[in-house]
């Protein structure tokens, strides 16, 4: 929400604006309407928080990586079911991933850890 200027701060800008010359007549506060001010200037935005986010029950991205779970056999790996399923884990403690290979087709194969414990077991 951008802050708005009262009637009289903006007579107020508009005279400093003018080098504080008068303005006669024409400079009744009660003709002028709202002004709205700029946005400050644009500011950094902390960086979002790096999560694993589920693609199905078998890959996920992770800091803008795809990664394939070796070795993670599910029943239906493309259902909505998996997916969850794999993103509850993922979330559920601290991650570790140990890259298996070469990255093939920009998926990295790799051994995927939570709290230690292989996911994949």
């Amino acid at each position: 929400m951008s802050p708005i200027v009262t009637h009289r701060a903006a007579t107020l800008a508009i005279v400093l604006a003018l080098g504080g010359m008068s303005l006669g007549a024409h400079a009744d506060a009660a003709h002028l309407r709202s002004v709205k001010l700029a946005p400050k200037a644009a500011r950094a935005a902390p960086p979002p928080p790096v999560r694993p986010y589920a693609i199905d029950g078998e890959s996920f991205f992770y800091g803008g990586r795809k990664i394939v779970v070796e070795g993670l056999e599910m029943p239906r790996p493309g259902s909505e079911l998996a997916k969850q399923r794999l993103q509850r884990i993922l979330d559920s403690g601290e991650l570790s991933i140990a890259p298996v290979g070469e990255p093939v087709h920009g998926a990295v194969r790799a051994h995927v850890s939570v709290d230690g414990q292989l996911i994949s077991e």
